[in-house]
Protein backbone atom coordinates (compact mmCIF):
# COMPACT_ATOMS: atom_id res chain seq x y z
CA UNK A 1 0.00 0.00 0.00
CA UNK A 2 0.88 3.33 -0.74
CA UNK A 3 1.67 6.11 1.17
CA UNK A 4 -1.67 8.02 -1.00
CA UNK A 5 -3.21 5.14 -0.34
CA UNK A 6 -2.53 5.35 2.95
CA UNK A 7 -3.59 9.20 2.85
CA UNK A 8 -6.92 8.94 1.46
CA UNK A 9 -8.08 6.16 4.12
CA UNK A 10 -11.05 7.49 6.21
CA UNK A 11 -11.34 8.17 9.93
CA UNK A 12 -11.97 5.17 12.40
CA UNK A 13 -13.42 5.63 15.13
CA UNK A 14 -12.50 9.32 15.98
CA UNK A 15 -9.08 8.52 14.74
CA UNK A 16 -7.26 8.85 11.31
CA UNK A 17 -6.08 5.71 10.14
CA UNK A 18 -3.33 7.18 8.55
CA UNK A 19 -2.13 8.36 12.07
CA UNK A 20 -2.51 5.19 13.62
CA UNK A 21 -0.61 3.63 10.83
CA UNK A 22 2.30 5.86 10.81
CA UNK A 23 2.78 5.19 14.99
CA UNK A 24 2.41 1.26 14.42
CA UNK A 25 5.19 1.44 11.51
CA UNK A 26 7.14 3.81 13.67
CA UNK A 27 7.01 1.44 16.43
CA UNK A 28 8.00 -1.15 14.22
CA UNK A 29 11.41 0.54 12.70
CA UNK A 30 12.24 2.29 16.21
CA UNK A 31 11.75 -1.75 17.41
CA UNK A 32 14.51 -2.92 14.38
CA UNK A 33 16.95 -0.57 14.90
CA UNK A 34 16.98 -1.19 18.93
CA UNK A 35 17.78 -4.90 17.94
CA UNK A 36 19.91 -4.82 14.57
CA UNK A 37 21.94 -2.28 15.82
CA UNK A 38 23.57 -3.19 19.24
CA UNK A 39 25.74 -6.20 20.05
CA UNK A 40 24.29 -9.16 20.31
CA UNK A 41 24.92 -12.95 21.72
CA UNK A 42 23.52 -16.01 19.20
CA UNK A 43 25.34 -18.76 20.93
CA UNK A 44 27.97 -18.88 23.02
CA UNK A 45 30.09 -21.79 25.03
CA UNK A 46 33.22 -21.09 27.88
CA UNK A 47 35.30 -24.01 28.76
CA UNK A 48 36.11 -24.02 33.25
CA UNK A 49 39.16 -23.19 32.43
CA UNK A 50 39.23 -19.83 30.96
CA UNK A 51 38.26 -17.09 33.37
CA UNK A 52 39.34 -13.32 33.80
CA UNK A 53 41.96 -14.05 35.71
CA UNK A 54 43.43 -16.57 33.12
CA UNK A 55 42.68 -14.48 30.15
CA UNK A 56 44.50 -11.32 32.02
CA UNK A 57 47.75 -13.37 33.00
CA UNK A 58 48.20 -15.35 30.12
CA UNK A 59 47.11 -12.35 27.55
CA UNK A 60 45.61 -12.86 24.11
CA UNK A 61 47.14 -13.01 20.09
CA UNK A 62 45.20 -12.48 17.19
CA UNK A 63 45.22 -15.45 14.87
CA UNK A 64 43.32 -13.94 12.25
CA UNK A 65 39.95 -13.45 10.74
CA UNK A 66 38.29 -14.37 7.49
CA UNK A 67 35.44 -12.92 4.91
CA UNK A 68 33.20 -16.55 5.30
CA UNK A 69 30.55 -14.23 2.72
CA UNK A 70 31.50 -15.23 -1.12
CA UNK A 71 34.96 -14.53 -2.15
CA UNK A 72 36.13 -10.87 -1.82
CA UNK A 73 37.57 -9.39 -5.10
CA UNK A 74 40.69 -8.40 -3.07
CA UNK A 75 40.78 -10.77 -0.03
CA UNK A 76 44.19 -10.08 0.91
CA UNK A 77 43.27 -6.67 1.62
CA UNK A 78 40.55 -7.36 3.48
CA UNK A 79 41.70 -10.00 5.80
CA UNK A 80 44.73 -7.49 6.76
CA UNK A 81 42.17 -4.71 7.42
CA UNK A 82 39.80 -7.26 9.50
CA UNK A 83 42.56 -8.44 11.31
CA UNK A 84 44.24 -5.21 12.09
CA UNK A 85 41.41 -3.62 13.49
CA UNK A 86 40.29 -6.71 15.39
CA UNK A 87 43.76 -5.89 17.27
CA UNK A 88 42.81 -2.56 17.84
CA UNK A 89 39.75 -2.77 18.91
CA UNK A 90 40.97 -5.94 21.62
CA UNK A 91 43.83 -3.64 22.72
CA UNK A 92 41.63 -0.78 23.46
CA UNK A 93 38.65 -2.87 25.34
CA UNK A 94 40.71 -5.21 27.17
CA UNK A 95 43.00 -2.85 28.82
CA UNK A 96 44.15 -5.10 31.74
CA UNK A 97 45.24 -7.85 28.54
CA UNK A 98 48.32 -8.02 26.42
CA UNK A 99 46.99 -8.82 23.21
CA UNK A 100 49.47 -9.52 20.52
CA UNK A 101 48.86 -8.76 16.85
CA UNK A 102 49.17 -10.66 14.37
CA UNK A 103 52.75 -10.41 13.47
CA UNK A 104 53.19 -12.52 16.58
CA UNK A 105 51.43 -15.73 15.49
CA UNK A 106 53.08 -15.16 11.83
CA UNK A 107 56.81 -15.46 13.67
CA UNK A 108 55.87 -18.34 15.48
CA UNK A 109 54.28 -20.53 12.65
CA UNK A 110 54.71 -18.68 9.12
CA UNK A 111 51.83 -16.82 7.46
CA UNK A 112 51.26 -20.01 5.21
CA UNK A 113 50.31 -22.31 8.32
CA UNK A 114 48.12 -19.74 10.19
CA UNK A 115 46.02 -19.29 6.42
CA UNK A 116 45.90 -23.45 6.65
CA UNK A 117 44.46 -22.75 10.53
CA UNK A 118 41.78 -20.46 8.90
CA UNK A 119 40.70 -22.66 6.51
CA UNK A 120 39.77 -25.21 8.81
CA UNK A 121 37.86 -22.82 10.58
CA UNK A 122 36.13 -21.82 6.97
CA UNK A 123 35.57 -24.90 6.36
CA UNK A 124 34.99 -27.07 9.62
CA UNK A 125 34.27 -24.04 12.07
CA UNK A 126 36.54 -25.71 14.37
CA UNK A 127 40.74 -26.36 14.76
CA UNK A 128 41.44 -29.84 15.96
CA UNK A 129 43.40 -30.14 19.51
CA UNK A 130 45.96 -32.33 17.81
CA UNK A 131 46.51 -29.95 15.06
CA UNK A 132 50.32 -29.55 14.65
CA UNK A 133 50.07 -25.81 13.21
CA UNK A 134 48.27 -24.58 16.38
CA UNK A 135 50.76 -26.44 19.01
CA UNK A 136 53.54 -25.09 17.36
CA UNK A 137 52.21 -21.47 18.26
CA UNK A 138 53.36 -23.09 22.13
CA UNK A 139 56.75 -23.34 21.00
CA UNK A 140 56.86 -18.62 21.11
CA UNK A 141 54.53 -18.56 24.26
CA UNK A 142 53.10 -21.84 26.32
CA UNK A 143 50.46 -19.88 28.10
CA UNK A 144 48.91 -17.52 25.60
CA UNK A 145 45.46 -18.09 23.81
CA UNK A 146 44.47 -17.04 20.53
CA UNK A 147 41.28 -15.61 18.83
CA UNK A 148 40.47 -16.44 15.39
CA UNK A 149 37.19 -15.50 13.69
CA UNK A 150 35.11 -15.61 10.59
CA UNK A 151 32.40 -13.06 9.51
CA UNK A 152 29.35 -15.24 8.43
CA UNK A 153 26.59 -12.50 7.23
CA UNK A 154 26.51 -8.91 5.71
CA UNK A 155 22.86 -7.68 5.24
CA UNK A 156 22.24 -4.64 3.93
CA UNK A 157 18.53 -2.87 3.54
CA UNK A 158 16.56 -0.50 3.71
CA UNK A 159 13.56 1.27 5.63
CA UNK A 160 10.92 4.14 5.48
CA UNK A 161 10.65 5.38 8.91
CA UNK A 162 7.42 7.74 9.34
CA UNK A 163 8.11 11.11 11.56
CA UNK A 164 7.45 10.14 15.51
CA UNK A 165 7.12 13.76 16.84
CA UNK A 166 4.62 16.76 15.66
CA UNK A 167 6.82 18.49 12.77
CA UNK A 168 9.41 16.33 12.43
CA UNK A 169 10.18 14.42 9.40
CA UNK A 170 10.02 11.20 6.92
CA UNK A 171 13.35 9.52 7.36
CA UNK A 172 14.55 7.04 5.03
CA UNK A 173 17.09 4.71 6.82
CA UNK A 174 19.69 1.96 5.07
CA UNK A 175 20.17 -0.71 7.50
CA UNK A 176 24.32 -3.19 7.83
CA UNK A 177 23.80 -5.74 9.96
CA UNK A 178 26.75 -8.19 9.97
CA UNK A 179 27.65 -11.32 12.26
CA UNK A 180 30.79 -13.18 13.08
CA UNK A 181 32.05 -15.99 15.35
CA UNK A 182 35.18 -16.02 17.27
CA UNK A 183 36.66 -18.78 18.62
CA UNK A 184 39.63 -18.78 21.89
CA UNK A 185 42.35 -21.51 21.44
CA UNK A 186 44.37 -22.70 24.57
CA UNK A 187 47.69 -23.27 22.28
CA UNK A 188 49.16 -25.00 25.17
CA UNK A 189 46.67 -28.00 24.79
CA UNK A 190 45.13 -26.71 21.38
CA UNK A 191 41.75 -27.08 23.40
CA UNK A 192 39.07 -24.75 22.24
CA UNK A 193 38.17 -22.42 25.49
CA UNK A 194 35.87 -20.02 23.97
CA UNK A 195 33.27 -19.65 21.10
CA UNK A 196 30.51 -17.37 20.62
CA UNK A 197 28.30 -15.84 17.75
CA UNK A 198 28.28 -11.83 17.81
CA UNK A 199 26.22 -9.46 15.70
CA UNK A 200 26.00 -5.59 15.35
CA UNK A 201 23.78 -2.84 12.90
CA UNK A 202 24.45 0.43 12.33
CA UNK A 203 22.16 2.56 10.14
CA UNK A 204 21.99 5.76 8.10
CA UNK A 205 19.37 8.07 7.37
CA UNK A 206 18.02 11.19 5.10
CA UNK A 207 15.23 13.01 5.32
CA UNK A 208 12.69 11.15 3.19
CA UNK A 209 11.42 13.50 0.44
CA UNK A 210 7.91 15.09 1.18
CA UNK A 211 4.87 13.61 -0.59
CA UNK A 212 4.17 15.53 -4.37
CA UNK A 213 1.34 16.51 -6.19
CA UNK A 214 0.50 14.93 -10.02
CA UNK A 215 2.19 17.51 -11.94
CA UNK A 216 5.26 17.85 -9.77
CA UNK A 217 5.29 13.91 -8.84
CA UNK A 218 5.30 13.47 -12.71
CA UNK A 219 8.10 15.71 -13.44
CA UNK A 220 10.45 14.26 -10.76
CA UNK A 221 9.98 10.98 -12.53
CA UNK A 222 10.84 12.14 -15.64
CA UNK A 223 14.01 14.63 -14.35
CA UNK A 224 15.11 13.14 -11.29
CA UNK A 225 17.25 15.03 -9.13
CA UNK A 226 20.20 14.14 -8.64
CA UNK A 227 20.37 13.24 -5.15
CA UNK A 228 19.54 10.03 -4.08
CA UNK A 229 16.22 9.49 -2.08
CA UNK A 230 18.41 6.97 0.38
CA UNK A 231 21.75 7.55 1.81
CA UNK A 232 24.79 5.09 1.47
CA UNK A 233 25.12 2.07 3.62
CA UNK A 234 27.32 1.92 7.10
CA UNK A 235 30.23 1.05 6.01
CA UNK A 236 31.47 -2.18 6.47
CA UNK A 237 34.35 -1.03 9.17
CA UNK A 238 31.96 1.03 11.02
CA UNK A 239 30.48 -2.09 11.38
CA UNK A 240 33.04 -4.59 12.15
CA UNK A 241 34.07 -2.20 14.88
CA UNK A 242 31.02 -2.89 16.55
CA UNK A 243 31.00 -6.36 15.98
CA UNK A 244 34.34 -6.49 17.37
CA UNK A 245 33.27 -4.46 20.35
CA UNK A 246 31.00 -7.24 21.20
CA UNK A 247 33.59 -9.88 21.26
CA UNK A 248 35.38 -7.32 24.02
CA UNK A 249 32.29 -7.00 26.35
CA UNK A 250 31.85 -11.36 25.99
CA UNK A 251 35.37 -11.93 26.92
CA UNK A 252 34.92 -8.71 30.13
CA UNK A 253 32.50 -10.65 31.24
CA UNK A 254 33.68 -14.62 31.54
CA UNK A 255 34.07 -15.13 35.44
Amino acid sequence: MSKQEVGSMKEENGVPVRQSLRLITACLVIGLAFLSCGPGPAKRFTDPSFTRSSLKVRGLAIGGMIWGIGEPKDSASIHAGLDSLLWQRLKQDLKVTDVKPLTFVDSCIGESSRSNLLRCILQKRIIEPTNPDLLKIADCDTSVYVVFGVLLDNQVYSAWAPATFKGGKDQNRVFRDMRANFMVYNVATGKLVWQGDVSAGRNTSKDAPEEKGFVEGLVNILLPSEEPEYPDAPSVSSVVWKVYGGLSDALRRIR
